[in-house]
């Protein structure tokens, strides 16, 4: 879902049924702002972290280097070369699903799942992305990637699963009241995603961009030259009667 609008076009979703959608882009700035203000702090530090690490002459601090203009300035890195034995230790054992079957009659589904997630992961590149989100781990404390659909080709309806890389993984935020380390409990998340106008007038060419320049948060979503995107995902609570039959079985009571 972006910030701009567009009243026809189902590429956009689909709103909560009885929702305002005006209320509905209220409550996803408020929650944005909430989640990048709750990781805000950490997220520059790890971004610290890295360009100390992996850039040159990140090692000398902005006062530092006016003092010494004109001056030589040595670097001496020796923490790139001990995350590059960590990542490289992880790529030549690369952790991998392993399916294991409860029970005996269970071992041929096992297999034939085993068999659809190594499938997943060859062809949708997941060694990258998760490479890519274990040297951010190492260097900065936090990597993400996504698991997600996608047409199979353009002759058909099909559907497959992806792994995708996300490449800077402070685009990312989810709810700051979730407890797990993977964020299952969060009720909803968000991925930025910075675009040209051009590409996004492309991408849908029945948009409406609305002046929503500055959120509450101080997040610019469009500029000069290109816009933000962020895609926005949340829970619904509904409750449900169930009843125990008498044979055991559980359903729902209508």
């Amino acid at each position: 879902m972006s910030v701009e609008t567009e009243k026809e076009d189902p590429d956009y979703g689909t709103p909560r049924s009885g929702v305002d959608k005006d209320e509905l882009h209220r409550e996803m700035l408020t929650r944005h702002k909430e989640a990048f203000d709750a990781v805000a702090t950490q997220y520059q530090q790890a971004m610290d972290d890295m360009e100390f690490a992996f850039m040159p002459d990140k090692q000398w601090d902005a006062w530092m280097r006016e003092t010494r203009s004109g001056r030589p300035m040595y670097t001496v890195n020796r923490l790139r070369q001990a995350i590059k034995q960590i990542t490289n230790d992880q790529r030549q054992n690369r952790p991998q699903v392993k399916v294991r079957a409860v029970e005996d009659g269970d071992m041929d589904l096992a297999e034939v799942r085993q068999g659809m997630i190594r499938n997943i992961d060859s062809s949708s590149d997941a060694d990258r992305a998760r490479d890519t989100a274990f040297q951010f781990a190492v260097g900065g404390g936090f990597g993400v990637w996504r698991v997600n659909t996608q047409y199979a080709d353009d002759e058909t309806f099909d559907q497959v699963i992806v792994k995708e890389e996300i490449a800077d993984p402070y685009s990312v935020a989810f709810d700051p009241a979730a407890k797990q380390k993977d964020r299952r409990d969060a009720m909803f998340a968000f991925v930025n995603t910075d675009m040209s106008r051009a590409e996004f007038k492309r991408k849908w060419p029945k948009a409406d961009l609305k002046s929503v320049s500055t959120d509450k948060a101080g997040q610019s979503w469009f500029r000069d030259s290109d816009v933000t995107i962020a895609e926005y995902w949340y829970k619904e609570i509904t409750e449900e009667t169930r009843v125990l039959l008498s044979n055991g079985d559980i359903l729902p009571l209508d």
